[in-house]
């Protein structure tokens, strides 16, 4: 097991394939990145996202829809995480 921490975009990331990977960042930059996660994604990727507030979950969802299944939904004090499954 080996853990990554830092931005997709850099150098190395970029040409790996991840089996789990987190974004707990904010709606803007989690759509910004909807084409990019794929492409750093193995074939079972699970990608779990956070810090969204529970109004933009709908808007994330239907960009992700295309490359990801939603598995789990989680909601705590209008905040929400999001596990998806690589399609």
């Amino acid at each position: 097991c080996r853990v990554v921490e830092g931005e997709i975009p850099s150098a190395g990331m970029i040409n790996e394939k991840y089996d789990i990977i987190l974004a707990n960042i904010n709606k803007r930059t989690l759509l910004e990145m909807a084409e990019l996660f794929p492409n750093v994604a193995s074939d079972s990727c699970k990608l779990i996202v956070s810090g969204i507030l529970e109004e933009d979950a709908n808007q994330l969802k239907e960009q992700y829809a295309e490359y990801w299944r939603e598995e789990l939904n989680l909601n705590e004090d209008g905040w929400c995480a999001i596990s998806f499954q690589k399609r």
